[in-house]
């Protein structure tokens, strides 16, 4: 998966089109001044299963002004340590569902 972020969504709109005029394939442009950060209900740090580490997106250090690209690129996703993969997966009433796919462990 391969995201182009650009300065605006004009310069995004010249890149297509120009990308079409050159019959040259197609890409994914995240414009600074139109994306934002997905809305979601993190789970409750009381809720959280074992090996939890955190919200991808809250383990990129990166400058300010590309916060959002990360939030949105990443969403949800959930960073877990696990000694073996999970035997089943985790859910909750809580608007927040999320599943466990792991083939080998994770080094910490």
């Amino acid at each position: 998966m391969g995201f182009l972020v650009v300065e605006d969504d004009g310069i995004a709109a010249a890149a297509i089109e120009l990308l079409k005029r050159k019959r040259a394939g197609r890409a994914t442009f995240l414009p600074l001044n139109k994306i934002r950060a997905p809305q979601f209900n993190p789970v409750s740090k009381w809720n959280r299963p074992q090996g939890f580490i955190d919200y991808a997106a809250n383990l990129i250090d990166c400058d300010d002004r590309y916060r959002d690209i990360f939030a949105y690129v990443f969403g949800s996703t959930v960073v877990l340590t696990v000694s073996k993969p999970p035997a089943a997966k985790w859910d909750s009433t809580a608007s927040s569902r999320w599943t466990a796919n792991c083939s080998k462990p994770v080094e910490p």
